[in-house]
């Protein structure tokens, strides 16, 4: 290989050099190679030129999750080297499709603290998993740190969210949830049938009648089981 041949003779290749070889390896989906060239500039003490860096990153994403993978990603993200959204959710929705959960989780944390705005629906079956363990809080944490950058999650995902608020007897809170959903168009008909479910349970009967005038307004029509709710409650 070029690289072990330069170095063998003492070639000291500069910088540009070798942010030129890196982004064509990348381009040619040579990710490996592309790792072993990045190790190599920090261990030479290279500056990475983020400006250079676009193919390299885009690179990683697309390939299959890994320790070392991942470690890169964690260490580009640090340096302000930032990955576009959709780059970065098909890698941690492939994280979560292998399982890697705790690695998913902390890619996520990752990247929403630079600011990094991931796809909505590539957080499903984290929110899924965080369910499944009661780690409602977590669910909670991370639409607010969606909202912080004006993103959203999948509506499936909201609906999840506003039945563990409901359980939990929080219908303030379920009520701004339910507010944000309305504002990012992420709500269908069950959303509604959820929300006016547990209205009636806590017997905020008005509120539970104007969801339903709204669901009416927007085309939605309200199943039975909907209608026995809002009769019982002012039965």
């Amino acid at each position: 290989m070029f690289l072990e041949r330069a170095r063998s003779r003492s070639f000291r290749l500069g910088n540009d050099s070798f942010m030129c070889l890196l982004s064509a390896l990348s381009k040619a989906g040579r990710v490996e190679e592309g790792i072993r060239f990045y190790q190599i500039m920090l261990r030479d003490g290279f500056e990475v030129n983020p400006g250079c860096c676009d193919a390299f990153v885009s690179g990683l994403c697309k390939g299959e999750p890994s320790e070392e993978v991942d470690g890169v990603l964690k260490d580009l993200i640090g340096a302000g080297i930032l990955p576009n959204g959709s780059d970065i959710s098909k890698y941690i929705s492939s994280q979560c499709r292998k399982g890697l959960w705790k690695e998913a989780t902390s890619l996520l944390d990752g990247a929403l603290d630079r600011g990094i705005l991931v796809d909505g629906s590539s957080c499903s079956s984290l929110v899924e998993y965080y369910f499944s363990n009661g780690l409602v809080d977590s669910v909670i944490s991370l639409h607010e740190r969606m909202k912080n950058l004006s993103g959203c999650l999948d509506v499936r995902s909201y609906n999840a969210i506003l039945k563990a608020l409901f359980l939990q007897r929080k219908i303030e809170e379920a009520t701004q949830v339910f507010d944000y959903m309305r504002e990012k168009d992420a709500l269908d008909s069950a959303s509604y049938v959820v929300m006016i479910g547990g209205l009636c349970r806590e017997k905020e009967m008005r509120k539970a009648m104007n969801l339903h005038d709204e669901m009416l307004n927007v085309g939605i029509k309200p199943d039975d089981a909907t209608y026995k709710r809002l009769i019982s409650g002012f039965a």
